[in-house]
Parts: structure tokens; C-alpha cells; sequence
């Protein structure tokens, strides 16, 4: 849904008997329709209005899907604790033209503000990938 812009409360626009409660009002409810305007004409990013972490990091797997060597990446203070994992880029550094055989999912744990990557699903072993992922919090 999109909204047509709106008119600010303006003490102004009211008699001077109440202009004082009007200006002491006007901030907090033009700040308040302010931002739901923003969002109202997709003015809002996953990163500033989401309880989540956007991790990007690189990673090889082996076989089983495995990282070859330790792979994590930090938490942002509003994801204290993960409820999951959603990969939305994956780029394959190896092979241009290699594509993953199914839809990556990532297994991990979480310890001092890292969340630590165990398995990654539908890679190609062997290839290097540079993965962008959300780790939604709980």
C-alpha cells in the first residue's frame, strides 16, 4: 500500500488557546506518522527493521557439506540468541557457472555473539563460496 504525503501538525494551524498543547503533542505524533509513512512506501531495509544479523563470510565444504576450516561470523547486538538461518546470495568464487544442487541450509551453533557454521547443504565440495545470509533472532 502506498500513502499520498501528509500534513504535519503545525501549532499554527490552531487557536491560541491551544497552540501550547498542541506544539507539546505535535512532536511525538508527526514522528510517529513519519515513520509510518516511511514504511507504508517501502522506505524501510531488512538491516534497520529486522531483529536479525546479515552475515556474509566465505566457505568450502567437504563431501558431507562440512566447512573444510572453522567458519562463523559476528551477531549485531539486537540478535542475542538465533532462531535460524536463511541464506539469500550465494556466489560460487570457484565456478561461475557451478550452481548449487539444492537449496542451501546451514547448521550451526551460537557462542559469544558468533554463530558458528557446521554444515552447509546443496554446495559442491571442494568449491570456494561467498555466502550472504540472515540470522534471524529468537
Amino acid at each position: 500500500m502506498k500513502i499520498e504525503g501528509y500534513k504535519r501538525i503545525i501549532k499554527g494551524d490552531y487557536p491560541a488557546e491551544y497552540q501550547n498543547l498542541v506544539e507539546r503533542l505535535s512532536g511525538s505524533i508527526n514522528d510517529g506518522f513519519q515513520a509510518l509513512y516511511q514504511v507504508l512506501n517501502n522506505k524501510v531495509t531488512l538491516s534497520d527493521n529486522l531483529a536479525a544479523t546479515i552475515g556474509v563470510f566465505q566457505v568450502t565444504v567437504d563431501s558431507s557439506g562440512k566447512p573444510t576450516a572453522t567458519t562463523s561470523f559476528k551477531l549485531n547486538a539486537s540478535t542475542t540468541s538465533v532462531l535460524g538461518i536463511q541464506v539469500i546470495k550465494l556466489e560460487n568464487l570457484t565456478n561461475s557457472a557451478g550452481y548449487p544442487t539444492s537449496g542451501p541450509f546451514i547448521s550451526f551453533t551460537t557462542a559469544n555473539g558468533q554463530v558458528q557454521v557446521l554444515n552447509i547443504t546443496g554446495l559442491t565440495p571442494g568449491n570456494l563460496y561467498r555466502v550472504t545470509a540472515v540470522a534471524y533472532a529468537s
